[in-house]
């Protein structure tokens, strides 16, 4: 079963939504972000990750924009790791 999962980013935090409810986090709780080939990790400091998956994603072009702002304006450390592969 699909489920749609949206993501939304406002001005100091983003929400994640599904039909189980959303979560509300806030941008200085994100530790790192791995940016592979087709997903986008965000780490955060609890431990947890987001795992968004850009190929899936509407205008993935803007989201990885939108991504780089927000690492630079909190200083979240941002991995490229576009060209990581399975061994």
């Amino acid at each position: 079963m699909d489920e749609r999962t949206t993501t939304q980013f406002n001005t100091n935090s983003f929400t994640v939504a599904d039909s189980q409810g959303e979560s509300d986090i806030s941008y200085i709780e994100i530790e790192q972000i791995n940016e592979l080939a087709s997903y986008c990790f965000l780490k955060l400091k609890s431990g947890q990750s987001i795992i968004l998956p850009t190929y899936q994603v509407e205008n993935s072009e803007n989201i990885l924009i939108r991504l780089t702002a927000i690492a630079h304006d909190n200083s979240i450390e941002w991995k490229d790791e576009r060209e990581w592969t399975w061994k």
